[in-house]
């Protein structure tokens, strides 16, 4: 019993440690970002752009300090989680709910993705019917970053908009734009805006084909998935509905035979 009740008491004081980490994360967050930036300054241009390249990969709505931040979090957790004296029982069982955070972040990531597919072609849209109105790119960018929307493909354009307007060549901000999202469909954006600033040719018309051939490959992909899903329904159909209808048709034959 004194065992027990010493068991429970370290998982509170664990939970608690946690708990006050966390809270003093929140309080001191823009304080630490500013270190970490400055700290930053001192690691060597290609540790900089290595990690730079990693977060804007894996994350998508996540900056290099906000990244570096949390993992200094994590790293804070899991080393007071090993040095407390808890059973290694309940340590095991807390580092696999904190890798659950990983593969989370992996499933988010993929989530997003097939979002901002999805959403693209109705920002390209709004992006011609700007332009077909007299607006530059640049203006039309501006205009769409002032729109409030938790949309992922607006974000990304606002994102695009924020490094223009910081000095960041086009070509320069169309790239990491390519470099965070790993799409086709970004490739084919950044490829007819460079032609268009190059050759001086109509950026809206070729915006509004790209829209309307992401919406009709949108549409195959769907057709496509919903002719799939009567072949993956025959595995479950042949391993599981089958055996059980022959078991309930020549269980009592097998049965009344082997009585008589």
């Amino acid at each position: 019993m004194p065992e027990a009740m010493l068991i429970v008491a370290l998982v509170l004081t664990a939970v608690a440690s946690l708990a006050l980490i966390a809270a003093i994360a929140r309080r001191l967050t823009p304080a630490l970002c500013r270190g970490i930036d400055s700290a930053m300054e001192y690691l060597p241009v290609r540790v900089q752009s290595g990690l730079t390249r990693h977060v804007q990969r894996s994350y998508l709505d996540k900056e290099v300090t906000d990244y570096v931040l949390e993992k200094c979090v994590l790293g804070a957790v899991l080393t007071t989680l090993l040095l407390l004296p808890i059973p290694a029982g309940l340590k095991v069982t807390a580092l696999g709910l904190l890798s659950l955070r990983f593969l989370q972040s992996r499933a988010r990531r993929k989530l997003m993705l097939r979002t901002f597919e999805r959403q693209w072609p109705g920002c390209l849209d709004m992006l011609a019917m700007l332009m077909r109105a007299g607006l530059s790119l640049a203006a039309a960018l501006h205009a769409l970053a002032q729109l409030e929307s938790r949309s992922v493909a607006l974000k990304q354009l606002r994102v695009l908009h924020q490094h223009i307007s910081a000095g960041v060549s086009v070509a320069a901000s169309l790239e990491q734009l390519k470099q965070r999202l790993p799409s086709a469909a970004l490739e084919s954006f950044a490829a007819a805006v460079i032609q268009a600033r190059s050759s001086g040719g109509a950026l809206a018309d070729t915006l509004s084909e790209q829209a309307q051939l992401l919406r009709q490959q949108q549409q195959l992909a769907a057709e496509k998935f919903a002719q799939e899903v009567g072949l993956k329904l025959l595995l479950p159909l042949v391993l599981c509905f089958f055996p059980v209808t022959f078991l309930l048709i020549l269980g009592p034959i097998f049965i009344g035979y082997l009585q008589n």
